[in-house]
């Protein structure tokens, strides 16, 4: 049995929970899909299990908000919902699921873009938080302290890792951010929700932050360690931990395979406990591969899904671009390994006479294998200019009073 004042008050907590929450033009929604989910339940037909009002009848009231967030489009989670609510993370997920089937509504997910900084700001919060308070400390590393033996320091050491490291907030949203796009292209997002697509995005960039830092000498993760890292992002962000370790050990296996489109690890043994180290110059690299190699095809659509990463590796191996830098690679590398004295009559032209000068000028012998002709010529030109510099001009082009009247003509032009 139900009245209109039992409604007026779920309406009152949900304009109240949208008030607390900031999104007071989404109540109105919420209100109506309140009052249908309602209806449906209060059919005679209906077989249903639980109350209506009640404690129910809260747990409800937040669902609703929430989906009526969906729909906006706006990046609120459950753990924000639940927060407001004061309920459980998973009674609202469960209701919001069961209202969708009731209902049969088809809610838009949103963007998982949208909800990387509102997980990293809670990652950085928390830990700044354990570290200030001892309370929230041991409650902190109880929940996210594994039982291997050599995980048992580790969460400590991760909470005052990300409290001492607050600056790496924007370089975390970035890499995360990156992981996220590689899951979409490499099809590593469908059937997941977008919670869970974040966190293991900034699971994976939290590990890369923390291998990288230069007061860390980890090279690299233990598993049992990184299962420290989904636990502490699976518990700020309402995802569960097991699926969490399972898509990052699926997202690890793709990024494998995609560091054979990054030049200077083709050849490097990269495993799955390693490929956090080259995290970014993993996917920098194949996202731009992946952009080249169906900028050849026209009849491609411009974004397409499902790209195989093994197919466009095979297929980058085989383009006709890679072969000439191939073949370019392996002539430089011969030019270098040749003496000055017995260099052959086919050697000694401009790339080979170029190579060389700057090699006994000291250049990097990454950058006279990779870098086309006229860049090295160029850095040729550049050291030698700088070489005929006399003391007084050096000094004066160290002054801030430099501009461009200083630069000679060729500099001009």
């Amino acid at each position: 049995r139900w009245s209109h004042d039992m409604v007026k008050l779920a309406h009152k907590s949900i304009a109240n929970m949208s008030s607390r929450l900031g999104l007071g033009v989404l109540a109105e929604r919420a209100e109506r899909i309140f009052d249908d989910c309602t209806k449906r339940l209060m059919d005679p037909g209906l077989q249903v299990k639980a109350g209506v009002f009640g404690r129910n009848g809260e747990v409800r009231a937040a669902a609703c908000v929430y989906l009526a967030a969906l729909e906006a489009s706006k990046s609120l989670s459950l753990v924000d919902i639940a927060a407001a609510a004061c309920l459980s993370v998973y009674a609202i997920g469960s209701v919001a699921k069961s209202v969708l089937d009731l209902l049969n509504m088809k809610v838009p997910l949103a963007d998982p873009l949208l909800r990387i900084e509102r997980a990293v700001n809670r990652v950085f919060g928390c830990a700044l938080k354990s570290c200030t308070d001892a309370r929230e400390w041991q409650s902190t590393v109880a929940h996210i302290s594994g039982t291997a033996k050599a995980a048992q320091g580790f969460p400590r050491l991760l909470l005052a890792f990300l409290a001492d490291n607050e600056a790496l907030r924007p370089k975390l949203i970035e890499v995360a951010g990156q992981v996220l796009a590689f899951e979409q292209q490499s099809s590593r997002h469908s059937g997941f929700n977008p919670g869970t697509l974040v966190s293991s995005a900034v699971a994976m960039g939290i590990e890369h932050l923390f291998i990288a830092a230069p007061d860390t000498e980890a090279g690299s993760l233990r598993r049992c360690q990184l299962e420290v890292i989904c636990r502490l992002v699976a518990l700020l962000n309402g995802s569960g931990q097991r699926t969490i370790i399972r898509h990052v050990a699926s997202l690890q296996q793709e990024l494998v395979k995609a560091s054979k489109a990054t030049p200077w690890l083709a050849q490097a043994a990269i495993t799955t406990d390693t490929v956090a180290t080259y995290l970014v110059e993993i996917l920098f690299c194949y996202e731009k591969t992946r952009a080249w190699l169906f900028a050849l095809h026209p009849e491609t659509p411009a974004d397409p899904s499902g790209a195989d990463v093994c197919q466009l590796v095979a297929e980058l191996d085989s383009s006709p671009s890679f072969l000439r830098a191939q073949c370019s690679r392996e002539r430089r590398r011969t030019i270098l390994a040749t003496n000055s004295e017995s260099t052959p009559t086919a050697l000694a032209n401009t790339e080979a006479s170029t190579i060389k000068r700057l090699h006994r000028l000291g250049v990097d012998c990454d950058a006279l294998l990779t870098l086309p002709l006229h860049t090295l010529e160029d850095i040729a030109s550049s050291v030698k200019r700088s070489r005929a510099l006399s003391a007084d001009h050096r000094l004066r082009l160290d002054t801030p009073d430099v501009g461009p009247e200083d630069m000679s003509e060729e500099e001009m032009r």
